[in-house]
């Protein structure tokens, strides 16, 4: 269970997997949440403050895909001989 598993399969079928208990989704995605606002009041009871939970985190992990630079192929450099 990963965080970038929950927002994908939430961001799939708009709904939270039963795997995800409560307690699991308070401790890996409020902290996620609080550095996203500080001042936001969590309340996960709330089926519409938990959709726009959801909706932060989803537009979060699209942020955090694209901050990430991606890996080019180094060239293949020529080759150097020894002409004597």
């Amino acid at each position: 269970m990963t965080v970038k598993d929950c927002i994908k399969f939430y961001n799939e079928t708009k709904c939270i997997h039963r795997k995800y208990h409560l307690n699991w989704i308070k401790e890996n995605l409020n902290p996620i949440l609080k550095t996203i606002d500080p001042k936001l009041n969590i309340n996960w009871a709330c089926q519409m403050c938990a959709k726009n939970y959801m909706n932060m985190l989803i537009r979060w992990q699209e942020i955090e895909n694209t901050k990430k630079p991606k890996k080019r192929k180094p060239k293949n450099a020529p080759k150097k001989t020894n002409k004597n």
